[in-house]
Formats: C-alpha cells, structure tokens, sequence
C-alpha cells in the first residue's frame, strides 16, 4: 500500500465520559499545525565505571499539543471540558482518543488522558490566534489499518 504524508483527511476523536454522551470530532486545526506529542523515552540506560551498559523500560506519560484556529468548533469541546472539571473539582479524564491517517495507513488509540494545558483566551492580535491544548495520555498505541 502507497503512503502519502497529507495529514489532511486525518480524524481525531475524543471521548470523555461525565462531559460528553459519546465521541466528539476535533476539527478546525489551526494553520500547518493540528496536533502532535513530544518525544517520550521508553527505555533508560546507564554505564557503570566498568563501562558496561545496563538498561530497563520505564513508564512514561505521552504529552500531546492540539492547535485549533479560534473559530474552530472544537474549541468549544475543550472550554465544556475545563469547565466540567471545575465544576466537580477533580480531574474529568478522557477514556480515549482515536486518531485514523488513512495516508499513512495507521490509527492510534489513547487512553486515560487528562487536560493538562488549556487555553481560556486566543491571543488578540491583527486577527485572533491560534489555541493550544494540552492533553497526557496515560498510554498510546499505534496500529496499520
């Protein structure tokens, strides 16, 4: 199967039970740049004084940036869910996001996630800027579809 790069026709769902009655689709990225994670470090290696090499996994949390312009629609998705986790004063996490790239020919499903990063206000400039949304997961997967 031929891969393209086109992030495009990609979908991005979340589902967060006590906000919203099923998944929500984000839509309305901001320009060049929509969502993505920072790198995570999987394993840990060290070297004794003897320089042999010993490593191990360790957990880690995946940190994932989403950009939405500020008319975008799912901006409001994000103010429901600050709001319903400070409404109850505790953390509202999502049970999962699902994210397909059929140009890619892959899907990724993230589980446990909490808002971590919230943006109330786009900056007011010429025009209005982009947001930016912070979500951790307590896990993501990868698969090829």
């Amino acid at each position: 199967m031929a891969r393209f790069i086109t992030s495009a026709n990609s979908e991005f769902t979340l589902t967060i039970p006590g906000v919203f009655s099923g998944p929500v689709i984000l839509q309305g990225y901001a320009v060049d740049d929509a969502f993505g994670t920072a790198n995570v470090k999987p394993t840990e290696a060290k070297q004794g004084v003897d320089a042999k090499k010993s490593s191990g996994r360790t957990p880690y949390l995946v940190v994932m940036k989403v950009h939405l312009m500020p008319d975008s629609p799912a901006i409001d998705i994000f103010d429901q869910w600050n709001g319903a986790i400070a409404a109850v004063n505790d953390d509202l996490p999502a049970s999962e996001g699902s994210i397909w790239a059929p140009s890619l020919g892959k899907a990724w499903a993230c589980s446990n996630g909490s808002l971590t990063e919230y943006s109330p206000v786009p900056a007011a400039k010429k025009l209005f800027e982009a947001q930016e949304y912070e979500i951790t997961w307590e896990l993501v997967q990868v698969s090829n579809v």
